[in-house]
Parts: C-alpha cells; sequence; structure tokens
C-alpha cells in the first residue's frame, strides 16, 4: 500500500471517529488514540423556554473528551471501533419572567455521555460507508432561586453516512463525514425539590452530524487531527402540539491516534 493510500486511510479513520490504520505487514491493526471536543450547546430545554415562556438562553460551552479504540483488517477494507466520550461538562444560562415584572436567571450544568461503535467499509481508495451505534446519556442540573430540578435522559441512536478524504501533501490530509441519526429516547426523568420524582415520554427523533477536518502524519505511527464538528438531535416531548426543539452542539474537535 502506497504512503499516500496509507496515511490517506488514517486521516479517514480519524474523521469518523473511527481509528483505524492500515497494517504494515500484518494480519490486521490495532489503534489506541484520544479525542476531545470543545463545543457550544444550543440546549432543547433552552428552545423550549424561549418558546413557550417567553424567556432567553445563551450559547452553552462544554467540553466532551474520551478514549478511541480500533482494529482494520490489513489493507483497510473493513474496520471497526469504539469511542468512549465519558469526560464532559457543558453550562448554559437562562433566564424567564417572573410573572411580577422581574426575571428569574437558571443556571443548566449538564453531563453528556457518548459511547460508540462503528463498522465501516471502504468501497473506493479515499471512499467509506460507515454504520454505528450511539448510547448518549444526560443527566442536566438547573439551579433557580437556590433550588436544583434535575432532567436525566437515555438515548439509543443508530447512525449511518459517508466519509472522504483529500491527500494534500504527504503528511496532510483533509477530511469530511456526515452522518444521518435516528434517536430512540428514554423517558425523560425528572426530580424536583420536595416533590415526588416524575417523568415525561419523549418521542423519536432525527438527527444529523457532520465534520471536517485537517490530519497532519507527525510521524510513521502518530497522526493529529484538528476540524469542526457539527451534531443536531431532535428533542422533543411526546404530547399534543410539541415545541419544536433540538439538541445542537458544535465546535473544534483535537485528537491523536497511535497504532500499536
Amino acid at each position: 500500500m502506497s504512503v499516500i493510500k496509507r496515511t490517506s486511510i488514517i486521516a479517514l479513520a480519524v474523521a469518523c471517529i473511527i481509528c483505524v490504520m492500515p497494517a504494515q505487514g500484518k494480519a490486521g491493526t490495532f489503534i489506541v488514540g484520544v479525542k476531545t471536543w470543545t463545543a457550544m450547546w444550543d440546549s432543547w430545554m433552552g428552545q423550549n423556554l424561549e418558546a413557550n415562556a417567553g424567556g432567553e438562553a445563551e450559547l452553552g460551552i462544554g467540553i466532551l473528551a474520551g478514549p478511541v479504540l480500533g482494529y482494520q483488517t490489513d489493507g483497510g477494507t473493513w474496520s471497526v471501533s469504539a469511542a468512549i466520550m465519558a469526560l464532559s461538562y457543558f453550562k448554559q444560562k437562562m433566564e424567564m419572567p417572573d410573572g411580577g415584572g422581574g426575571t428569574v436567571k437558571m443556571d443548566a450544568d449538564c453531563r453528556r455521555m457518548d459511547f460508540d461503535f462503528a463498522v465501516n467499509y471502504a468501497f473506493l481508495t479515499y471512499f467509506k460507508v460507515f454504520a454505528g451505534y450511539k448510547l448518549q446519556t444526560y443527566k442536566t442540573e438547573y439551579t433557580m432561586t437556590g433550588d436544583k430540578f434535575i432532567m436525566k435522559m437515555m438515548g439509543h441512536i443508530p447512525t449511518v453516512g459517508l466519509a472522504a478524504v483529500y491527500p494534500l501533501t504527504d503528511s496532510l490530509i483533509a477530511g469530511i463525514q456526515a452522518g444521518f441519526l435516528y434517536a430512540v429516547l428514554g423517558d425523560l426523568k425528572l426530580e424536583a425539590p420536595g416533590q415526588p420524582d416524575d417523568s415525561m415520554n419523549m418521542k423519536n427523533g432525527l438527527g444529523f452530524n457532520a465534520e471536517i477536518g485537517l490530519n497532519y502524519i507527525i510521524m510513521e505511527n502518530v497522526m493529529i487531527q484538528g476540524g469542526f464538528r457539527y451534531q443536531q438531535v431532535q428533542v422533543v416531548p411526546d404530547q399534543p402540539n410539541p415545541p419544536k426543539s433540538s439538541d445542537r452542539f458544535f465546535g473544534i474537535t483535537l485528537g491523536a491516534v497511535y497504532m500499536i
């Protein structure tokens, strides 16, 4: 396999968070790495607050990070990967009318975790199709007038998509990937001070994920990556005439992979 083709497959893998590298004289290749995503957060709760309660919600900000693991067959035709994005913290500020001419401020602190598994197939030199499954969990604490309200939710999210790369030089590769999501959302769990725990049914929703990036080969077995990622998933309560809302995350990605 040529150097250009080999490094391009690596770049394609990182762009998809599918950390696989081609084998070099072996039956297959194992990969370890890490990836971070520093993102702005436009929450579905903030959108509902603005639509239904006359409130305002600032864009939140936070980070999602974790290890990535992968295996690729010789030649790079098939590969599998897992990403454990369990290190996270997001924060968003909101406010809404208090009914007496003033406003009530509310802070949202979110812990989001993503557990991804994917299989991909290279059908051309610089193109791959992929299919995967994402387990996503949310725990958000809303602080208002000294009280804390907690919301918890879990989603099972299959995804399919396409990725491509283009080698700019022997060591610098441009990559892009895009995929569609279908989110099967569990009940929204509600915890409020002085009240029994409650829950709300949520509708299943569609979503979209895309990423563009540059990948630089700093040595034969090591590559670093920087790019921009966007993800949007519909989050809508299962009730009559619900407002249209979605969770949107978008921001800068950084990562590195190493071939064992």
